[in-house]
Order: C-alpha cells, then structure tokens, then sequence
C-alpha cells in the first residue's frame, strides 16, 4: 500500500524489490461486478458508451462472452491499436472513431496514470472509481504543488495580522491551465471566503471550466485548509466536476465532500 501512496505500482515494486516472478493473468477467471449488467443497461439508455482499454487480442469477443457488448458502441483496446494508455493517440482514435470531442465526453476509470490524468489533459471530465490498489494513488503532482504554492504567495502578500481581515488564500486552476487567486475578505458585518473570491476572479476573465481549487491559511500556522459547507456548494454550483485539495496528500472530488448539495 505504501508503493501506491507514492503514485507507483505495488505489485510491480514488490515483485522487484524481491525477485519475485510476474503472476500469470488468466482471461478466464474475469468476472463482471454484480451491478454491471444493470449499471450498462440503465446509461447506454442516455448516453454513447466506448471502452478504450489496454488489452490483449480480443476485448470485444470477451465482452460478448459476459453478454454486454450490446450496451457498449465502441472498443478500442491497445492490441488491435499497436498504442495504448496514457498514450494521448489511443484517446484520439476514440474521438475521431466516435465523432466526439474531449470536452463531450466523460472518462470513468480506475487508473489514475492511464485513465484519469491522460483524460484530464485531453480536456475530458473524469470520474475517478476508488476501488482495489488504485484508491490509493493520488491526483497531482507538480501542477497541484504550483497551485498551492500560488494560494500561499497569495496570501503571504496580503495578510492582515491586526484585523484579521485576510488570513486565507486560495488558488483555482482552470481546465485551459490558468490559475486565478484570491483572499479571504472579512470586515465586521461580512465577509466572503478565499475561494469564493478566487472563482470569482476566474469567472471575471470569462472562464467557466474548472479543474482544482485549494486554500491555505497564512500566518505562522499556514496549512492546507478543506473548504467550508458554503464553499463547497459554490464550487458545486459552478461545475460539479471540480476537485478539491483537503490537505497535503489529499484531492477530493467536489461530489465526494459534499453528500448531498442543492439543486
């Protein structure tokens, strides 16, 4: 568990680290999830619905065998393709094969290296399955430490040790790649939080399309804040596929910290 809390494959590591054999993968033994069946039934009613796999020779055959390759309109599996994930070209023949843009289209998987990261840099939305291993890995690396690092500096500049009038800073990182600031603005009878501030700077330059949002509180005790219960539902309200650092090691989705918003 501890390889995949650095982003790295457990299993690979440890057969590595003792000299171990790689486990023989055997098709046969697969099995859908219980909801499967029903799952596919109820969304290809709504919506196109396209695998895009690393797989050896087959997928499709093998999905026919488990009886729900009639919910699926397009396989594309690594294989047949001679690419596979996180290789941006096996994305893009699923786009041109479906006639769908990126920006149409949701990526569900359970891999954050090859499905959610490469997604997230196509310009799709994704959802992220927290299941096996994987649910340990974490969304992030240098672009969400600049983000940070820019809700400090943020706050640094403007915070007000006398009226405790600015003590957050928060930074939002938009699908495009910029990221917009803000601070907390407090007086005695209202005040707004950081990251409303932030996502109103970014709405302000005409961006609509948000990726991840964090706030830091400044001062000597500077920490990764998680947001508020009014934040949240704003952040909800303005794209519900926006993700949120909760602390040093954490990145939620908007739809896992808050349960039950209002529409």
């Amino acid at each position: 568990i501890a390889f995949y809390r650095e982003n790295k494959k457990g299993d690979l590591e440890v057969m590595q680290a003792y000299g171990l054999p790689k486990l023989t993968w055997y098709k046969e033994d697969e099995v859908l999830y219980p909801e499967t069946v029903l799952c596919l039934e109820k969304l290809s009613k709504r919506y196109k619905i396209g695998i895009i796999a690393n797989q050896s020779l087959g997928t499709a055959d093998r999905l026919e065998q488990h009886g729900i390759l009639k919910y699926i309109d397009l396989v594309v599996a690594s294989a047949e393709e001679g690419v596979s994930k996180p290789d941006r070209r096996i994305f893009e023949i699923a786009f041109q094969r479906a006639g769908c843009r990126p920006e149409n289209a949701v990526m569900i998987g359970d891999r954050i290296d090859n499905d959610i990261v490469p997604a997230k840099k196509m310009g799709m939305k994704t959802v992220w399955i927290k299941q096996g291993f994987g649910k340990y890995w974490r969304i992030g690396g240098e672009e969400d430490k600049q983000l940070i690092e820019a809700a400090k500096e943020a706050i640094d500049r403007n915070y007000d040790s006398i009226n405790w009038w600015h003590t957050v800073g928060a930074a939002i990182r938009t699908k495009s790649g910029k990221i917009f600031v803000g601070v907390n603005c407090d007086s005695v009878s209202h005040g707004s939080c950081a990251e409303v501030i932030a996502i109103g700077s970014a709405i302000t330059a005409g961006e609509r399309d948000f990726d991840t949002i964090v706030a830091v509180l400044g001062g000597d005790n500077s920490k990764i804040l998680p947001p508020c219960g009014n934040c949240r539902q704003m952040m909800y309200s303005y794209d519900k596929n926006i993700n949120v650092i909760v602390d040093e090691n954490t990145k939620e989705s908007i739809m896992e910290l808050l349960k039950y918003p209002c529409d």
